[in-house]
């Protein structure tokens, strides 16, 4: 069988067999898992090899040059890779390197990571109820994805088989009619007869939007009474209300861009079904002209080439996540807009997910003692580092107070969240959260001694 990679209705790749020997019909709309301008990070050169970044000053250590089967035909294909990053290149080789660009184990990787791992909350649930293999391995998911024809929510590569009409449209999961049922069962975990019997009749183009939502924390997808497809998350109280906090929070600063989100009781009184489970809900995050790539698909560069770029939107996210104490922003939880007109990020998407921030066991820690995940290579700094550092950079601000009331929901602790929240705000330089004099206030330029009493 011999198959297309399409991005929409445009043919990028066609195998000359299976997933093997790919001809390359449009190299810039390439996705970064497979593409020669963006796999600097995986590069497999299987004999020991020493790439130096002269524009990032930094040495590749081997345990990053790959593990993902790619191998290069000569060094000016490394040095070709390199150059296209725009970072200039120095490499030292013990011997040269074998061929073979476009293989199989290459596609496989890349549909396997557009898969959820068993570590996602009701993952065996989920696929069990679909007929669907339980295994941690990168093959089988990536069967599971070869049998959705590779589509995901948050950009639009798909695959089809050679001579097919499909188009684009017949398959979009933006578009398709997701299944009510599994995106309960999804949420809360729990099977019922009916469930299964609607599940045993879907489509696989309307259970592939659902198994490819990454993550570990109980989710669903739904559409609202407004026709809009939103994504439901759970996983205690605490978690579902910071996430609506921080989105609060954001509201008041001028911080680049970032997901809205609110909470559903479950109770279907927010225009979606009844579920039982409170929940933190946001429209899926989706761009008309970009698709998304996490920072994992950039690989452990993804923080240098942040700073290279989008200094300002990378110092925003930091600062951020100290002052809301999000201490889970690890690859795959920020990334960048992929733009295949021109085969390059041009800029980072909106951020999101934040139900680790401001909890308790970590919220209350030293400064010095909680490391970030977000790190350039070799890095190692703490959350309050990285905001101290950057800070200055990402010209961050409160445009508006916060509203105190937006903390009681922490009952007799609210003082104390409240007050470690402005600690965190007036070290970093942001003043109180809580006494912002707004721009368009009339008193904002008189100086404060020129109106009290």
């Amino acid at each position: 069988m011999r198959y297309e990679l399409m991005h929409r209705d445009l043919v990028v790749a066609t195998s000359e067999n299976d997933f093997s020997f790919w001809d390359i019909h449009h190299p810039k709309a390439l996705p970064f898992r497979i593409d020669l301008k963006h796999c600097l990070p995986d590069l497999e050169v299987k004999l020991k090899a020493k790439l130096t970044l002269k524009g990032l000053g930094e040495n590749l250590p081997r345990a990053i040059i790959g593990d993902y089967g790619i191998e290069w035909e000569s060094v000016s294909d490394i040095k070709e890779a390199l150059e296209l990053h725009k970072i200039g290149s120095e490499v030292v080789l013990e011997s040269s390197l074998k061929t073979s660009k476009h293989n199989e184990a290459r596609m496989r990787f890349f549909l396997g990571q557009r898969i959820f791992l068993l570590t996602r909350e009701n993952a065996k649930i989920i696929l069990n109820s679909l007929g669907l293999e339980q295994s941690p391995s990168e093959e089988i998911r990536a069967e599971i994805s070869k049998g959705i024809q590779g589509v995901t929510i948050i950009d639009r590569y798909w695959i089809r088989e050679l001579g097919s009409i499909q188009k684009w449209e017949d398959i979009d999961p933006r578009k398709v009619l997701v299944s009510v049922g599994l995106g309960i069962l999804s949420l809360t975990g729990t099977p019922t007869k009916a469930t299964y019997q609607s599940l045993g009749l879907l489509e696989p183009n309307q259970y592939g939007p659902e198994t490819s939502v990454l993550g570990t924390f109980a989710k669903g997808l739904f559409r609202r009474s407004d026709g809009k497809l939103y994504m439901l998350k759970t996983g205690g109280s605490d978690t579902v209300y910071a996430e609506y906090l921080v989105s609060e929070i954001l509201k008041r600063t001028n911080v680049y861009d970032f997901v809205r989100y609110d909470i559903d009781p479950g109770t279907g009184s927010e225009g979606f079904v009844e579920t039982g489970k409170p929940s933190s809900f946001c429209e899926i995050l989706d761009h008309p002209e970009y698709d998304i790539v996490s920072a994992t698909g950039m690989g452990l560069l993804g923080p240098q080439i942040s700073l290279k770029k989008f200094k300002k939107e990378y110092a925003q996210m930091l600062v951020v996540d100290y002052i809301v104490c999000n201490w889970d922003r690890h690859l795959g939880n920020w990334g960048f807009h992929h733009d295949i007109t021109k085969g390059d990020v041009v800029g980072l998407h909106p951020l999101f997910d934040h139900n680790n921030s401001f909890g308790s066991e970590y919220f209350f820690l030293e400064d010095k003692e909680l490391i970030s995940k977000t790190n350039e290579l070799g890095k190692a700094r703490t959350l309050f580092e990285n905001a101290d550092l950057y800070f200055e950079a990402s010209e961050l601000q409160f445009l508006d107070s916060v509203p105190e009331s937006l903390f009681s929901y922490y009952g007799p602790d609210q003082k104390k969240y409240m007050d470690e929240f402005k600690r965190r705000c007036m070290k970093i330089g942001l003043g109180d959260p809580f006494n912002v004099i707004r721009k368009d206030d009339p008193l904002g330029d008189i100086p404060p001694d020129a109106w009290q009493d």
